[in-house]
């Protein structure tokens, strides 16, 4: 490993650091090497001495020099936990997929839909717990870009330790998690960190198109899944900076302390990162798909006797602030909050590898240019010609077009809407969701419907604390 004389050696790769990148280098050589209490294998020999009092040996018995002691297991607690993924547990209800009632919140249409608990374990529903998370996180990116002074770029980084970084603390993974919080706070990093315990076992390790394949009710973790992973514990940050350290910095602190910062740029080889708020949808949905889901229940864990939780850490004022305040300091909070919903919807069916049905409406509708109609989607065309929407089509009229309409589809029990005579008014099938309302209640809701009760409120959000709105 280069020492710090080694480092600023005229003849060596990192001349051209200036002296606010060689502070910023020390600073992140502190974090990621100094503060945190990684043990070596003669810290790891002390410890298990000091718990077994003594070993057990390998080597020759008449050589004491050959021998060194086994650990075995004992280093394995303290690595970051190999924690589970979505979608790899128990059904959140008996009823999950269960078809209920939806009707689309814009035009109408209603079509039976499964029923969702929307907690991160279900194999049935785990889309619905990072659609219904994603948008929030999305929305106070883009408000912490616009709230903070100065020029300020959205940046997707993943941070990596060194393999087999063993780190002395009773949660190894988020004493690494508050390394990685405390580079956010350095570059002034508005955010949130997921901790991703696993990759791809391929050499390349590029696997981005194969995590919609392991995730979901096709998925079987003891089969083809397990085998295709492999524990390699990193870091996935969104967020709004002005900068993110790259080329010599990071080169010296791969040097110095083994970690790896890697910021994701977009593959036609621009230097973007993430552009708007469909890229930060994109981002925050695949890193979601995949982030460690803690069930365990221990103290300071963020799992616990009545469910689980994402490992995550937020910064900003943006992620710490209620939403009234959010929106005080930035006044168009909701309406990044309403853009993010419709991003996330957007690209979530290739993204997580659901169909597009389940999340929005897929009717065909007429788009009267003339008409003073409230229920406008020509704003949720995917220009973009990748499969998230669908090119207008005339209908031989000048003034009508044919759409998809893409509003959202809400169960049939929360569709209120559908009571308020101003909305069927201007909804196309506002008769087929009159029609759906009445007979879902004339079975006598939830359970006259499925059998069952209905999904209590509190045990759908027991992942952790509530998204943030």
């Amino acid at each position: 490993m280069s020492t710090q004389a080694d480092l600023y050696d005229t003849t060596g790769p990192n001349i051209a650091l200036s002296r606010e990148d060689r502070e910023l280098l020390e600073d992140l050589v502190r974090i990621f090497d100094e503060d945190l209490p990684t043990l070596d294998h003669d810290d790891l020999v002390e410890r298990f001495e000091e718990q077994h009092g003594g070993f057990i040996y390998t080597g020759n018995d008449h050589n004491p020099s050959a021998e060194t002691p086994d650990l075995g297991d004992f280093k394995e607690q303290f690595l970051p936990a190999p924690l589970g993924l979505p979608s790899h547990g128990e059904y959140g209800q008996e009823d999950c997929g269960v078809g209920i009632p939806h009707v689309c919140e814009d035009c109408g249409f209603s079509v039976e839909i499964g029923r969702t608990c929307s907690q991160s374990r279900c194999p049935r529903c785990w889309a619905a717990w990072v659609m219904k998370t994603a948008p929030g996180l999305v929305a106070r990116i883009m408000s912490a870009a616009k709230m903070k002074d100065g020029a300020q770029y959205k940046h997707h980084v993943v941070v990596s330790p060194p393999p087999e970084t063993y780190i002395d603390a009773e949660h190894p993974e988020q004493a690494a998690l508050d390394a990685v919080g405390d580079f956010m706070d350095r570059i002034d990093l508005d955010g949130i960190a997921l901790y991703h315990p696993w990759s791809g076992a391929q050499e390349d390790h590029d696997d981005q198109g194969e995590w919609k394949f392991r995730i979901g009710e096709d998925a079987d973790w003891y089969g083809e899944v397990r085998e295709d992973l492999e524990h390699r514990p990193h870091f996935h940050v969104i967020g709004a900076c002005p900068h993110v350290p790259g080329g010599g910095v990071t080169k010296a602190l791969e040097s110095r302390t083994g970690w790896i910062i890697d910021r994701i740029t977009e593959k036609n080889g621009s230097p973007i990162s993430l552009a708007d708020e469909r890229s930060v949808a994109r981002a925050l949905c695949y890193s979601l798909s995949h982030t460690a889901i803690d069930t365990r229940d221990l103290e300071d864990s963020f799992g616990g006797e009545d469910g689980a939780g994402y490992v995550r850490k937020k910064k900003g004022s943006a992620f710490h602030k209620p939403v009234d305040d959010v929106e005080e300091a930035h006044p168009s909070h909701a309406e990044n909050l309403k853009e993010a919903k419709d991003a996330v919807h957007n690209v979530a069916p290739d993204v997580l590898g659901i169909p597009s049905m389940e999340i929005e409406c897929q009717e065909q509708v007429e788009k009267e240019e003339d008409a003073a109609k409230d229920h406008d989607v020509s704003e949720l065309i995917d220009e973009d010609g990748d499969g998230a929407g669908d090119d207008a089509g005339e209908d031989g009229g000048d003034s009508t077009k044919v759409l998809k309409c893409r509003g959202d589809m809400v169960d049939v029990d929360d569709a209120d809407f559908v009571d308020d005579p101003d909305w069927r008014r201007q909804a196309d099938y506002a008769e087929q969701a009159v029609d759906a309302r009445e007979k879902w209640e004339n079975a006598g809701g939830w359970q006259g419907w499925s059998g069952q009760a209905t999904l209590d409120a509190e045990r759908a959000d027991v992942e952790g604390d509530p998204p943030p709105e």
